[in-house]
């Protein structure tokens, strides 16, 4: 049998002390993420376990970063660098679904995987490319179907990423509580979506059914000027 070279262990060396970058610089790194954007959910993080604490802290965070790529792109950048922006996020989750995370919180969320095997990476790319759906020049919603579709990608997504962390291993058991799961992201999400009517207007952005405006005598300028029809 050939042994590995002198590079190639060095490279693995390398490759693992990525992917086991020390825990607490991680959970730092995110509990300033979550006291800058969504403080209460650190707080309700003490209500978990620590290991749970940890991998929805990493969750948090890959989703996070995410969500800020597109609604709160840099000063001066286009929908085009916002494209290349998730084509380099898409790109640093194979590296860090391979071990290779590329900063400390990529890291924590590799520690995550590696903890529980059945959190698909298809979840964390069918997010990506809701959020790719809102670059849309007139970001509209033809209706219930593709608004259901939209909030499962954005959303729902989370029901199930957050499935292994609380113990649903096997696939009877996530078959079980999966649609529930799922369902119960869809409905922040259109909360959501109601709540923000009118800075997603102010996006341009209209995520009400288009086909359930027209039946309501609501048009697209309407929701843009935020024009109330009684």
């Amino acid at each position: 049998m050939r042994l590995p070279g002198p590079r190639m262990l060095v490279m693995s060396f390398v490759v693992a002390a990525r992917a086991l970058v020390a825990p607490a610089a991680s959970q730092t790194a995110i509990a300033g993420l979550m006291r800058n954007h969504d403080p209460i959910l650190l707080w309700v993080s003490n209500l978990l376990s620590e290991t749970t604490a940890e991998d929805a802290g990493a969750l948090y965070a890959w989703c996070r970063r995410l969500d800020q790529l597109v609604d709160d792109p840099p000063a001066g950048s286009d929908v085009a660098d916002t494209r290349a922006a998730l084509d380099e996020w898409a790109a640093r989750l194979d590296s860090l679904c391979d071990g290779q995370p590329r900063d400390e919180m990529d890291a924590a969320l590799t520690q995550t995987l590696g903890r529980h095997p059945t959190l698909r990476r298809q979840l964390f790319a069918d997010m990506i490319a809701g959020m790719r759906s809102d670059l849309d020049e007139k970001r509209r919603v033809a209706d219930y179907a593709e608004l259901e579709l939209y909030a499962y990608q954005v959303a729902g997504t989370v029901g199930l990423m957050l499935l292994p962390l609380l113990g649903v291993d096997s696939e009877a058991e996530a078959a079980a509580v999966g649609k529930p799961a799922v369902a119960l992201g869809q409905a922040v999400q259109l909360i959501n979506i109601l709540r923000d009517a009118r800075p997603d207007a102010a996006m341009g952005r209209i995520y009400l059914p288009q086909d359930e405006m027209a039946a309501m005598g609501v048009s697209e300028e309407d929701v843009l000027a935020v024009r109330y029809i009684y």
